[in-house]
């Protein structure tokens, strides 16, 4: 399962593309414990000559629109807009199980692998998709947030939506005419696009290659349990790599949850899945409404979306 790690990578990956102005930038002057109280989470709000805030006819803040060219809706929307909820097994790892006695073969592996007759067939053809409800522990912090990747031949798309959907979705989109950084933010106000560059496309081509998805062989297999969850029985099947253990759980034959946990403490938990091979093609093409992102609009967007 090596591409359950690029999963993560990418994840970080794009949080950084929208940090990495502002960490270069570190502001030096001395903080005090009273925020400017015209900035809230990365939002700019206008001010009179008295330095009050100002209000539309409706009594809501004006909003300093430091991206106008690129918006194309009321910025007031984003503030009624209800986070996408979904329901989740469990925001903990799954308890351990009774063990259950599987075949073997010569390489110590389940002989009827439940990743391989469930992931094998799909993820080694040629297109495919996969969708879930992704939970990243890392550093004491927790993100959760729908994910999909796309794969038909050599194109791919990986979409995550952070806060819900609310305030950002940002893709990573490999497609015949190159790699770019999609990104959706202010619950669709935004939508632009950034061109990697051709040297910059090699050092992440190898985050787009899913063909090993349900590839077992470099990690070792240590068990397979019954595991009965809030009135479910799943059976787990766990392997373990050099930097932690993965744990795929099944309930009738389904994938319906993986658990990562690294060495380090740091957990990548998958739930909700839904695998097929059955989709458009046209997941993979630039929608008409986005506009390129220059690095300028990137340094803008990196206090609202970092």
């Amino acid at each position: 399962m090596k591409r359950i790690i690029s999963i993560l990578l990418v994840l970080f990956l794009v949080f950084s593309l929208s940090a990495c102005k502002r960490n270069g930038e570190e502001d030096n002057t001395e903080t005090t414990d009273s925020p400017d109280e015209t900035t809230t989470q990365g939002f700019e709000f206008a001010t009179d000559e008295n330095g009050e805030l100002v209000t539309d006819a409706d009594g809501n803040l004006v909003f300093v629109n430091p991206w106008e060219d690129l918006f194309s809706g009321d910025i007031g929307s984003i503030f009624s807009t209800t986070s996408e909820s979904f329901t989740l097994i469990s925001d903990e790892t799954m308890p351990t199980g009774s063990k259950v006695e599987v075949p073997v073969n010569s390489s110590g592996k389940p002989k009827e692998s439940l990743v391989d007759k469930a992931l094998g067939n799909t993820f080694k053809g040629d297109k495919y998709y996969m969708k879930f409800n992704a939970q990243v522990y890392m550093d004491g912090a927790r993100q959760t947030m729908p994910v999909a990747i796309y794969v038909s031949g050599n194109k791919s798309l990986i979409e995550m939506s952070l806060s819900g959907g609310t305030l950002g979705k940002m893709s990573v989109l490999s497609n015949d005419s190159g790699q770019f950084f999609l990104i959706n933010a202010l619950a669709g106000l935004l939508k632009g696009y950034i061109k990697v560059s051709d040297e910059e496309a090699e050092e992440y081509s190898d985050l787009f290659d899913f063909s090993n998805m349900s590839d077992t062989e470099d990690i070792e297999y240590v068990k397979t349990d019954k595991v009965v969850y809030k009135g479910v029985e799943y059976l787990c099947e766990e392997y373990r790599t050099e930097s932690g253990t993965i744990r795929f759980f099944f309930s009738n034959g389904k994938l319906k949850r993986v658990e990562q946990v690294d060495n380090d403490g740091s957990r990548l938990i998958m739930e909700n899945i839904e695998i097929s091979t059955n989709f458009s093609e046209s997941v993979f093409e630039i929608p008409k409404d986005y506009k390129e992102i220059n690095e300028n609009d990137l340094a803008g967007l990196s206090g609202l979306l970092g």
